[in-house]
């Protein structure tokens, strides 16, 4: 047995050293042949390798490549979101690294860039193609308002970190933008039908064409209907059941090649499931309570741009968002109106932005057993502007950015 056993080892031993000869000789001729190839392979700059050419808006409130920012930012493209097959934004800000997201149930969700998401989070700014969606309560965000066709995103830009320079002080934990496409982009009729284990059924449509001198429009809508989560709880059943609506339009009119005009809206309804947790005004003790609520979020927004040399152009952009809800011992009404004014200029190699920007806020909040308002607050006006300079200390290797803000408030009481 063991004149046997030393037989086979021997011939499994030579035939792997002839086979570890042919690796080395096939390797090397690999190598040889790879050399050749390279020398005929053209220079490619580490740029153009890196897709360093991605261009954001919300890092300085201009355009300029992602390479160029010193802000910790981070783009979800388009082709990202189509890939990973995500639902919803929310959802999509869960490829976004260092993003807190958590999905409390079907409906709702808790997302923030610092500490510890909750579902009240609030000085996260979020925008969609650069109008502000927050709500005034807290300062933050329903993202289950939020419905938007994922195939008509452009990106994502999404800033981890202080940004309330630029924008204010709801940007203090970061900014969302939410950019969608060019209405050139999307000269076609769409429709999409999806569901699943969380969506009963769900459809979106777009129809999109061609105006006159050179402009274009948009019209889209969706209906999504999701049912109870399948998963038993510990405390209470699942009431996460939902139904949403949604309808709008973009316009983009091109008047000559300096000016151009964006016209968009958008009307949002939902009507969903909660869970709340109240403490018993008798007792005093924490209890489950099932709830259906309603929501109804309108957006209308308006930019004209225009520029009036190679290194200069202007901004005015107004806006009006009403959201209106009602749940149990709840019931809020807001109307929100923003007119931003912006300019960008080149003065002998130093770049030169600076804006000035007027909010109005008319709240309408019933009192309750469970919240009321303390300062008994019925509008407030904000009045605020920026100004920034970047310097070139050494050409395309160090820069110099100083920035400036100022605001003022003034509330009206009941």
């Amino acid at each position: 047995m063991t004149k046997l056993f030393s037989y086979h080892q021997y011939i499994f031993t030579a035939f792997f050293l002839f086979y570890q000869i042919g690796i080395v000789s096939n390797a090397q001729a690999g190598s040889q042949s790879s050399s050749f190839d390279s020398n005929e392979l053209p220079s490619l700059d580490l740029d153009d390798l890196l897709a360093a050419d991605v261009q954001v808006t919300s890092a300085m409130k201009r355009l300029q490549n992602v390479s160029e920012t010193a802000a910790s930012i981070y783009v979800l493209t388009s082709k990202e979101i189509m890939q990973s097959g995500v639902t919803s934004v929310a959802q999509a800000l869960k490829l976004v690294p260092g993003m807190q997201v958590r999905q409390l149930d079907n409906n709702q969700w808790a997302i923030t860039s610092r500490s510890t998401a909750g579902r009240h989070s609030s000085k996260l700014l979020v925008m969609i193609d650069g109008q502000s969606i927050y709500n005034p309560v807290f300062a933050g965000v329903y993202w289950e308002a939020l419905n938007i066709p994922l195939y008509d995103i452009e990106r994502i830009e999404v800033i981890r970190g202080q940004g309330g320079l630029l924008w204010g002080s709801n940007a203090t934990n970061g900014v969302v933008n939410i950019i969608s496409k060019h209405t050139a982009d999307t000269r076609s009729s769409l429709a999409q039908v999806e569901t699943g284990s969380q969506i009963d059924s769900k459809v979106n449509f777009r129809i999109g064409g061609d105006l006159a001198n050179h402009s274009s429009f948009r019209i889209f809508g969706g209906f999504e209907e999701t049912d109870e989560s399948a998963k038993n709880r510990v405390y209470f059943p699942p009431n996460d059941d939902g139904e949403k609506k949604s309808i709008g339009g973009r316009v983009d009119l091109n008047f000559n090649e300096d000016t151009s005009l964006l016209v968009q809206t958008q009307y949002t309804h939902i009507d969903m499931g909660q869970n709340l947790k109240l403490a018993n005004l008798n007792t005093h003790q924490s209890e489950y309570i099932e709830d259906q609520y309603t929501r109804e979020h309108v957006q209308l927004m308006t930019r004209l741009e225009h520029r009036l040399s190679p290194v200069s152009n202007q901004m005015l952009q107004a806006s009006i968002s009403s959201q209106q809800a009602e749940q149990l011992y709840f019931k809020e009404d807001f109307l929100i109106t923003d007119i931003d004014y912006q300019m960008n200029t080149l003065v002998n190699d130093i770049q030169f932005d600076w804006g000035v920007n007027y909010r109005y806020n008319d709240i309408s909040i019933e009192d309750t057993d469970y919240i009321t308002s303390i300062a008994h607050i019925d509008s407030y006006n904000q009045f605020g502007g920026f100004l920034q300079a970047q310097f070139n200390i050494i050409p395309d290797k160090l820069k110099l950015i100083l920035k400036f803000r100022d605001s003022k408030q003034t509330i009206k009481p009941k």
